[in-house]
């Protein structure tokens, strides 16, 4: 065991609760505080070398896991954050304002999905580039295409208004009589 154990003897500032299974019930009141504050209690029958050992790696295995797990959530919440941030940084300074593309770094697929799920509450468009670990999204500014330039419609000067007078409606298939 090369963890370090520290003992207190305030239950408040225990992470773990350790005692005799006879001195235990003889203090319920000691129980009850460890059950209140959610501290785990650790019970053995005897005061030998080897069962106080084996209660300790125990205790140590176990905040050993917690801690993995509490550390592994709080990585795995800095990496979205990051990665948000990153596009949401992108698409306020460069893709907007300058309408130019960016490419963001590479990130896990379920990561870009949600850059891909901010990009469109911009009302823009993206497109994953790459798999596996060099995956990433491209940020792509909203373009009018040239095609879309050259189908619009010229409009003469010498056009007439009434050219939209059909039979004497507005062009809506409800009429309305003025009189």
């Amino acid at each position: 065991m090369d963890a370090a154990v520290q003992l207190t003897d305030n239950i408040s500032e225990a992470d773990a609760l350790f005692a005799l299974q006879s001195k235990l019930k003889k203090n319920p009141e000691i129980q009850a505080a460890a059950k209140s504050q959610n501290i785990p209690i650790y019970v053995t029958k005897t005061s030998s070398l080897m069962q106080i050992s084996k209660v300790l790696r125990s205790i140590i295995n176990d905040q050993e896991d917690v801690k993995d797990f509490g550390s592994e959530d709080n990585i795995k919440m800095s990496e979205k954050v990051d990665a948000l941030e990153e596009a949401r940084v992108a698409i306020e300074q460069v893709v907007i304002p300058k309408g130019e593309a960016v490419e963001l770094l590479p990130r896990p697929s379920h990561i870009i999905s949600l850059q891909m799920d901010l990009v469109k509450r911009y009302q823009l468009q993206s497109e994953r580039i790459g798999k596996g670990s060099d995956g990433h999204l491209r940020i792509v500014p909203f373009h009018t295409t040239m095609e879309e330039d050259n189908t619009s419609e010229n409009v003469d000067d010498d056009s007439d208004v009434d050219d939209f007078d059909y039979h004497g409606t507005n062009g809506s298939t409800y009429s309305v009589d003025r009189k």
